[in-house]
């Protein structure tokens, strides 16, 4: 009977153990994710902690009117790519605007006024649908886009023109807080579209300017209540900015090699589609540098699954990664020394 009990509990301490060789030789673990993923809030889909009222207050119309802002944006943007040479020499005044040292000539404002007015246009609507849904649908290397450099011309554009009308007293006061307003909505509308993390970074910028220029116009119109308002929004971006700014880091390609195993908690478990897009992205990285099994496993387990997903920019990341290379990979590591 003893000898019995004794085979039979070897049986099953054998059977454990060929169990757990078996799970770790044919499904070996990856990388452990660090805090700098599961910290409070890493994974979540951050928002601005304020109610864009505190900016634009309740009856400016703008950011609430169905239809896509993104078509408006185009038209401004092929604008101002058909007058290069002459916004070059309206924006080398730019900084004597603000101290009144300079007025726009009529012509000036003119070629201002026609890309800013599309700005307005599209800050009327509550939605933005732009980044591969007027522009190409692919992702190409070194995987940095383009827009958030060429909204930041449209910045430009407004700011100037805003700062033409302060310039012009307390009578066109209200037209600049207005261009002002379009402004930040440019930029709650490149956060909001959750495309891709540089634009949504790009956009809570253009929100934080938006306030900064505010807050300063209210300060001279003897404003104070507003200028607290809005300076509140403008805090309350603090948690998202300081937030993003450090998945931003991680996802760079000497951190996102470093740590697998955050990348692939990205991947699985983030809220927000522009920081899983980054990390979808990532895998190839680590499909060429990792140096454990399961991690291998994981970057050709997250690359098939984003290859079927249901979200063409998923997919289309999904699709880089896979096609990564070692050339590829100098590629990225170059364009962001």
């Amino acid at each position: 009977m003893g000898s019995r009990l004794g085979w039979i509990l070897a049986a099953i301490f054998g059977g454990g153990v060929i169990t757990i060789i078996a799970v770790v030789v044919f499904f070996p673990f990856p990388t452990e994710p660090t805090s700098r993923t599961t910290d409070t809030g890493m994974l979540s889909l951050q928002q601005p902690a304020e109610p864009i009222s505190l900016v634009l207050g309740s009856d400016s119309g703008l950011l609430q009117g169905e239809g896509n802002a993104g078509e408006n944006y185009r038209l401004a943007l092929e604008k101002y790519k058909q007058n290069p040479t002459a916004l070059t020499e309206v924006f080398k005044h730019y900084t004597q605007l603000a101290p009144g040292k300079y007025r726009l000539a009529a012509d000036e404002l003119r070629l201002l006024k026609e890309i800013a007015d599309d700005v307005a246009a599209g800050a009327a609507y509550k939605q933005m649908k732009y980044y591969f849904e007027l522009t190409p649908k692919k992702i190409e290397l070194p995987y940095r886009p383009s827009e958030p450099s060429e909204f930041q011309d449209l910045m430009t554009v407004v700011e100037m023109l805003a700062g033409d009308y302060i310039a012009g007293g307390e009578a066109s006061y209200p037209e600049a807080e207005r261009r002002l307003f379009h402004l930040f909505a440019l930029g709650y509308h490149l956060m909001a579209e959750r495309a891709r993390l540089a634009i949504v970074r790009r956009g809570l910028g253009l929100q934080v300017h938006a306030c900064d220029l505010l807050i300063g116009l209210y300060r001279k119109w003897k404003k104070p209540d507003r200028a607290r308002e809005v300076h509140r929004y403008r805090e309350g971006l603090r948690d998202i900015r300081y937030t993003y700014g450090r998945l931003d880091s991680l996802l760079q390609p000497v951190e996102a090699t470093e740590y697998p195993g955050d990348i692939f908690n990205l991947v699985a478990h983030h809220g927000d589609r522009a920081v899983r897009v980054e990390a979808i992205l990532a895998l190839g990285m680590v499909k060429l540098t990792a140096t454990k099994r399961g991690d291998h496993r994981y970057v050709r387990k997250w690359i098939g699954s984003k290859l079927s997903s249901d979200d063409a920019l998923e997919r289309a990341a999904a699709e880089c990664a896979e096609a990564l290379d070692r050339d590829g990979l100098d590629r990225i590591a170059r364009s962001r020394r």
